[in-house]
């Protein structure tokens, strides 16, 4: 016997995985993602055949492959005569998946077959899976889609380094291991002795653990992880039984499903399947995407529980009209994506000539039903006080759109903004951002510092422990830079690429002009800006750290230890605080958020003598970094040789500089002095805004991390017609508040395309 079993890269050319209340591939992927425990309601024998068809001819269909052009080969007992239902003959048996790819080896290598089905179905755990599988790279022509390639296993007896020395593959490059017999309370000893003694002492977790299914619906799971680029989640997981035994290991497991970013040891991405072999003992399946297929395109959104009912009428009346007929729909029995996607058609014929309109959002049908009894008793009341009404769902309705008679502006906020978790769902739900972040730098998880925005840990992290991550990326000016601008680049990227909206124009907050230049495309070299940021003594040593410019404006010497510099927000206009000032020369009045609320930094016993002096309330920023002041302008010359970058295309909205107040002439050197100079003097922001509104915008998106120039927004813009929303808001999922947004913009009459949501 050897050591190894190689499979000569089997590819996986369609699959499918069902179980009760989750049928299709799609299905199977938003259980696997989300965490979600499959359906305990029992199947009957009918049931279970009819799901059983479907598989095998869902299957089939996606592999582009009819029923005489595949050799069958089953994992469970008692499936002939439902074979024979779907057409399906020349079957053979397998007890153990590793019999079955070995058996399919061996049949693919005689040419008796282009390709080989799978089947397996368990009554029992309520399972239905089945795959077809061809010789890679042979397996391209002849299916549709490649979802992964087996490339080798072990053999039972053997180590897990058998399998990876079989494929060709060393433990560092493995991203990720599914682990069946999986508990929220441990591993098994055999899998944590086998894990550990084949992966090597780690600095850095790098390779994540998983539960899964034993079986052929495991290996369905982890090629899905590979084709869709996931590391799954374990919900339940609160930490190993002998955590002393993980210490310095390789290994994390994450309690929510999170992109799977490939780092420069992992070329591509690596799964191993831990399953069960003839004689009991474990063997492990070695698996691993295909680079070569580019991104795949999944209907994720359509999965989502969440679902957008968009309404049109011409009256009020007419409104409340539609919502009991759409509550009459739910009565009926039609099903709630079913019931959002014909009140999306309905929509699209009603919007030209419909005067009002109003968005509800539901995950269920008892939710919908509140949401418009809710609608029914706010809506009328909202419309006849020229407002707005809005529910704690995310349903939306305003008596004054602004869509007709405004512009839209996007809004970049500051660097400085980033918190652990934020945006982790954006590469699931939209597979085409993984095309577009690459276009700007291939290590997308060095630019979006991966890391420390999705921390890893074998245990379950407390509030304390994600709060100690969140001051870890604080204290990180290079981090909350790159990932910062990366997160709008990926918003700006949603809105216009996804759902069609195209501003009229963008303005940056502080740093958050350089997300403008990135998010505009006319820049697109990432991987440059972020490598100059990393060498240069800027965010190191000259603005934050020991922050030299300060020190030598200053001119105090380099060993003084004191604390040289904090920031503050204060609750007070600019007058007053400037007039505070007049006798504090180390305090800088640095940036003015609202026409009562300022930000000063400078000498932390001066900045607390003139809040002193102020008597208002206020707040000490996270991070003392030094901008927006005099006593920085020594680091003008290197900001503006940092933002020297080559204009790569013209943007198809105008850009405003905080620096002059006015719109951007985009020219290389030029663009460079205007963000250079924006960074070295006072950023008055609420000035603007009002220049942005004066020249006919009325609609201001924040693309990035919370929704602080939102609030911003609102206080300058106080009683004058506009909107102001963000895309983000910490403590809420991307998908809903990616839902919210387009809930009010639709109801402002801005054009959005929200077909994405229903196909």
């Amino acid at each position: 016997m050897t050591a190894s079993n190689r499979t000569s890269d089997l590819g996986i050319i369609g699959m499918d995985a069902a179980s009760p209340g989750c049928e299709g591939l799609a299905a199977f992927g938003q259980s696997v993602y989300r965490g979600q425990p499959n359906s305990k309601r029992s199947w009957n024998d009918v049931e279970f055949k009819a799901a059983i068809c479907n598989s095998i001819e869902r299957t089939l269909a996606d592999a582009g492959l009819a029923a005489e052009q595949v050799a069958v080969i089953t994992l469970s007992p008692g499936l002939e005569t439902v074979l024979r239902t779907c057409q399906l003959a020349d079957v053979g048996h397998a007890t153990t998946l590793s019999a079955a790819l070995a058996t399919a080896q061996e049949l693919l290598l005689k040419k008796n077959a282009p390709a080989v089905l799978l089947v397996e179905g368990n009554p029992d755990k309520q399972t239905v899976a089945a795959m077809v599988l061809a010789a890679h790279p042979a397996a391209s022509p002849v299916g549709k889609s490649v979802y992964a390639v087996v490339n080798g296993s072990s053999v039972a007896g053997h180590s897990y380094k058998d399998a990876l020395e079989s494929a060709g593959i060393s433990p560092e490059q493995v991203g990720l291991i599914l682990i069946p017999a999986f508990t929220a309370t441990g591993i098994p000893a055999v899998e944590v002795q086998a894990l550990l003694a084949t992966f090597p002492v780690a600095d850095k977790p790098s390779c994540a653990l998983s539960g899964s299914a034993d079986g052929l619906s495991g290996l369905v799971k982890a090629a899905w992880c590979l084709y869709r680029r996931v590391i799954p989640g374990t919900p339940d997981w609160q930490g190993p039984d002998q955590p002393e035994e993980w210490q310095g290991s390789t290994f994390y497991m994450p309690t929510t499903s999170r992109t799977w970013f490939c780092n420069r040891q992992q070329e591509k991405r690596i799964a191993g399947f831990s399953t069960a072999a003839e004689t009991g003992s474990s063997i492990l399946i070695v698996l691993s995407e295909t680079v070569s297929d580019g991104i795949h395109p999944a209907n994720v959104l359509a999965q989502e529980p969440l679902r957008l009912f968009p309404l049109a009428a011409e009256s009020i009346d007419g409104l409340i009209e539609k919502m009991n007929s759409l509550q009459s729909q739910l009565l009926s029995g039609t099903s709630l994506s079913d019931a959002a996607r014909g009140c999306y058609n309905r929509f699209q014929q009603d919007k030209a000539v419909a005067n009002v309109r109003a968005c509800l959002l539901a995950s269920s049908f008892e939710t919908l039903n509140k949401e418009i009894s809710f609608a029914i008793t706010g809506i009328p009341a909202a419309n006849e006080k020229k407002a707005e009404w809005q529910s704690l769902q995310g349903s939306y309705f305003t008596a004054q759109p602004l869509g007709a008679t405004g512009d839209v502006a996007f809004v970049y906020p500051g660097a400085f903004n980033s918190y652990p978790g934020i945006g982790q769902d954006l590469f699931y739900l939209f597979p085409s951002l993984y095309d577009r972040l690459y276009a700007i730098s291939p290590h997308m998880d060095e630019l979006l510092d991966e890391r420390l925005l999705y921390p890893r840990n074998m245990k379950a992290l407390t509030p304390a422990e994600l709060s100690g991550f969140e001051a870890q990326l604080t204290a990180d000016p290079i981090a909350m830079l790159l990932s910062g601008t990366c997160l709008a680049v990926l918003y700006t990227f949603i809105l216009r690429d996804v759902f069609g909206l195209y501003p009229a124009s963008a303005f940056g907050y502080s740093l958050g002009e350089n997300s403008m230049m990135f998010a505009g495309s006319v820049w697109t070299d990432a991987e440059t800006m972020a490598n100059d940021l990393r060498e240069s003594p800027l965010f190191h040593t000259r603005l934050a750290g020991p922050q030299e410019a300060v020190r030598d404006y200053w001119k105090l010497p380099s060993e003084d230890a004191k604390p040289l510099w904090e920031n503050y927000l204060l609750m007070a206009p600019s007058e007053q605080v400037r007039e505070a000032m007049a006798n504090e020369p180390r305090v800088f009045l640095t940036q003015i958020n609202t026409p009562r609320q300022v930000v000063i930094g400078g000498d932390p016993d001066g900045c607390r003598r003139v809040i002193e002096a102020v008597k208002c309330s206020t707040l000490k920023a996270p991070f003392n970094y030094a901008l927006h002041n005099p006593a920085i302008a020594s680091e003008y010359a290197a900001m503006e040789e940092l933002f020297y970058r080559p204009v790569d295309q013209q943007p198809e909205m105008t850009l405003y500089a905080s620096a002059t107040y006015q719109p951007m002439t985009i020219e290389a050197r030029s663009n460079a002095q205007l963000l250079a100079e924006g960074l070295c003097t006072c950023l008055d922001f609420p000035r603007l805004i009002r220049q942005v509104y004066q020249d006919g915008a009325r609609i201001f998106i924040e693309l990035g991390a919370g929704s602080n120039c939102t609030h911003w927004i609102d206080d300058t813009l106080n009683g004058q017609p506009h909107a102001a929303f963000s895309i983000n808001r910490k403590g809420l999922d991307d998908f809903s508040s990616i839902l919210r947004l387009l809930a009010r913009l639709t109801c402002h009459r801005v054009p959005v395309n929200l077909e994405p949501l229903y196909n």
